[in-house]
């Protein structure tokens, strides 16, 4: 068996739930793919208590699990489909055009303790490729994740499409990829991430950040290995 950084977990046997939970879920992808929007912070917000309401139908059909019994679902690549999150560029460049294409947002969950995001820019007509790594740690049994935001670096261009996400995560994470200093944007920066629904191919997260008090985001992936169309 071939394991990501040396790093195998066992993966809990499939999770099966009633038809009424696939259709739920159908609904979510479907609302969220036509309304994710071209850019970073371009989604139409007005749809975030459709999506809410049918969060809290798929949380009333299926059990509560904490963040580590979620955990080994969670490890992999995953690519997210909707958000009302704060994103933004690579780095700070003033008032340059910048786009964060919001159909091409990935993240790679390790083992380990740590993750990466990686997204598709486009500043001033430029294609890009932005890494963010982040670290998470287990709190009490039954809060969310803190994170930590500690590592920004990117590429030129953007991968072909069905690229292996994990040969790219790993390769920032080896340092292979450098863009200069772009560590003053979000490095260090601090959150939580709530895992409050996760299946083999389905996740929604709830986050917060301290600069947006009050807040909390809405993420919704689904379960990826490659770079999509």
């Amino acid at each position: 068996m071939e394991c990501p950084r040396g790093e195998c977990i066992s993966r809990p046997t499939s999770i099966v739930y009633p038809a009424r939970v696939l259709a739920i879920k159908f609904q979510l992808r479907n609302l969220s793919e036509q309304y994710q929007g071209d850019c970073n912070q371009q989604v139409n917000n007005i749809i975030r208590p459709q999506l809410d309401s049918l969060v809290d139908q798929l949380l009333s059909l299926t059990p509560y699990h904490t963040e580590e019994e979620y955990l080994p679902l969670v490890v992999g690549g995953w690519q997210q489909i909707w958000s009302d999150g704060p994103t933004g560029p690579p780095l700070d460049v003033g008032g340059a055009n910048v786009c964060t294409v919001s159909s091409q947002i990935y993240q790679v969950v390790y083992q380990g303790g740590y993750y990466w995001n990686l997204s598709k820019n486009i500043i001033n007509g430029r294609v890009t490729t932005g890494y963010l790594r982040g670290e998470y740690r287990l709190q009490g049994k039954d809060d969310p994740l803190s994170i930590r935001f500690t590592q920004l670096t990117g590429t030129t261009l953007f991968p072909f499409p069905g690229t292996p996400l994990e040969r790219l995560t790993d390769q920032a994470e080896d340092g292979l990829f450098d863009a200069g200093n772009m560590d003053g944007y979000v490095v260090g920066s601090t959150g939580t991430l709530a895992n409050i629904y996760v299946d083999d191919d389905f996740r929604v997260v709830h986050g917060t950040a301290p600069q947006y008090p009050g807040q909390t985001f809405l993420y919704i992936l689904d379960r990826t290995q490659v770079i999509s169309h």
